[in-house]
């Protein structure tokens, strides 16, 4: 199935009940640059999460993330972890460096941990290429604030370099983009926009504005999870064969488990 995770900064604890409740547990991305999602994750109802740096988070802050200090998270942190261990990690990105970015994930893969890299918007296409040729899975992303049309000539060029690769888009919101692209999965901030900013993007295509106090998460949760649904249908039969072929030699670790089991 093509899997859609929510990208978790926080949720108000008044919030919990009405998140585990919800038909069925949502996927979550949690961001080492906000390391108490994972505590505060631990109250949730989910079914699997997936570890991104929060790079661009922290540059935007002034608080660069090393990555000895990444590493060292993952493999000595993330077993202690409540949640239990995540079904893939993303390489630390280097924002606007495209070079230290693909060595940083190489050296990630060097010290046995088998990260994701992300090719970035604006960054020449022969490193995507090169990219592909390294890493049985990447990312692509940096777009994020682009116009829906924009978004979708990147994806279809970043796809005629590497299909027929496991690709995870970042910031994938715009319904239409998820459904003509083959991602093996995408992830999402705007399920927590009525607790942001109090409207409901996905409402029926309406900002339904609300207080804060009388804002809730289950429309747009449940809208996602009916939108994976969808995808599933739809790319599952193509991907599934690339998914098989990428676990013959996928190698579980304290801090990574198989990333299709769930």
């Amino acid at each position: 199935m093509s899997k859609i995770y929510l990208a978790f900064t926080t949720v108000p604890k008044r919030m919990f009940a009405e998140f585990n409740s919800i038909s069925r547990p949502p996927r979550l991305l949690l961001s080492y640059f906000y390391l108490g999602t994972a505590n505060r994750a631990s109250m949730m109802r989910f079914s699997e999460w997936v570890l991104d740096s929060g790079a661009y988070s922290a540059e935007s802050r002034g608080k660069p993330i090393k990555l000895d200090d990444y590493m060292r998270y993952i493999m000595e942190g993330v077993p202690k972890l409540p949640i239990g261990p995540p079904t893939t990690i993303f390489a630390l990105d280097v924002i606007g460096d495209w070079r230290a970015s693909l060595k940083n994930a190489q050296t990630m893969v060097g010290y046995g941990i088998d990260a994701v890299p992300t090719f970035h918007f604006g960054s020449p296409m022969e490193a995507l290429k090169d990219m592909a040729a390294q890493f049985p899975r990447i990312a692509v992303g940096g777009i994020a604030r682009g116009r829906p049309e924009q978004k979708q000539r990147f994806f279809d060029e970043c796809m005629g370099i590497v299909w027929p690769k496991l690709v995870h888009g970042f910031g994938i919101t715009v319904t239409s983009i998820a459904e003509r692209t083959p991602f093996d999965s995408i992830d999402s901030t705007t399920w927590g926009n009525p607790l942001r900013y109090g409207y409901y993007p996905r409402l029926g295509g309406s900002k339904m504005r609300t207080s804060y106090a009388d804002s809730s998460i289950r429309t747009e949760v449940e809208s996602y999870l009916r939108l994976e649904d969808k995808l599933a249908s739809y790319w599952g039969p193509r991907l599934n064969p690339l998914r098989a072929e990428y676990l013959r030699t996928f190698k579980a670790t304290p801090f990574l488990k198989e990333p299709y089991s769930v």
